[in-house]
């Protein structure tokens, strides 16, 4: 019993590390998306930007024709 006992611990052990182990890399791969949504963001920003200094040159050049 003593001994089952002692084996019961040391599984329970083993999963307590397997569980920290586990958090750490959701924590990880969480910040990980963070990071890369902020860069989409970034990136979508700076597009929206270009397409909007094309249009306005389209535009400008446009007017310039007639």
């Amino acid at each position: 019993m003593i001994e089952l006992c002692h084996t019961l611990q040391l599984e329970n052990q083993e999963l307590l590390l397997k569980i920290k182990d586990l958090e750490t890399e959701l924590d990880k791969k969480n910040e990980t998306e963070e990071q890369f949504s902020e860069q989409e963001a970034l990136v979508q920003s700076k597009i929206d930007g270009l397409l909007e200094k094309l249009n306005y040159f389209v535009l400008f050049f446009l007017r310039m024709e007639i």
